[in-house]
């Protein structure tokens, strides 16, 4: 493997817990609109799809109507669904003691991204963090990836970008980084075994272990 300076994190299903929090968010907006709650099944088909796309596909009904309902619960409950992942600080911790670079790639409207970063004390842990804004192309397209590696000041074959989705391995592609799939929370295991991934991670320390951390 070429040698790597830089670990780039996905955030949600990769880092952050966000499904439980998602889920019961949905359930709630479900029942306060009267209409049938979602199966996690088709939650789970929807998930990377543009957030807005998402809330009206999987409920059916305007987002003008989700919208002030999903969001008027959201930061009342995210401290009580959302979470890290085991391991998560920890492994943080041992890639800067290894003098690596460390960053964030991800979907998440930078709004909620911030917020989160904030509430699990990682606010400071990044040497570059980048979540979604207004007119940001979605992943696969890799310019979001791309900016985060060009701050940090290193070559795309010294990446490892690792995320939940096939769409995060298509971007670490695109970008010519190399790919890692986070398997421990996926919701589509089985295309990101198909998914041609460099590396498939079941948990944090085997990516440890591929980098000669532990």
């Amino acid at each position: 493997m070429t040698l790597v300076k830089a670990i780039i994190f996905d955030w949600d299903l990769t880092l952050w817990n966000s499904w439980d929090l998602h889920l019961w968010l949905l359930e709630y907006t479900a029942d306060i609109l009267a209409v049938p709650r979602p199966s996690s099944d088709i939650v789970a088909s929807a998930f990377t799809s543009p957030f807005i796309e998402h809330l009206q596909h999987v409920l059916g009904v305007p987002t003008e109507r989700i919208l002030p309902v999903y969001m008027g619960m959201y930061h009342s409950m995210v401290s009580k669904k959302g979470h890290l992942y085991e391991d998560v600080k920890g492994c943080l911790e041992d890639l800067h003691k290894a003098k690596l670079k460390v960053a964030l790639c991800s979907d998440k409207r930078e709004v909620f991204g911030v917020s989160e970063l904030s509430l699990c004390g990682l606010a400071s842990s990044f040497d570059s963090v980048r979540f979604l804004k207004e007119g940001d192309a979605y992943k696969p397209n890799p310019d979001g990836l791309l900016q985060v590696i060009s701050d940090l000041n290193i070559c795309s074959r010294e990446v490892i970008y690792i995320g939940d989705s096939v769409s995060d391995i298509g971007c670490a592609r695109a970008a010519g980084a190399i790919s890692g799939a986070a398997r421990w929370a996926s919701v589509n295991l089985s295309g990101l075994d198909n998914s041609n991934a460099d590396y498939q991670f079941d948990n944090l320390r085997d990516l440890m272990e591929l980098i000669g951390i532990y």
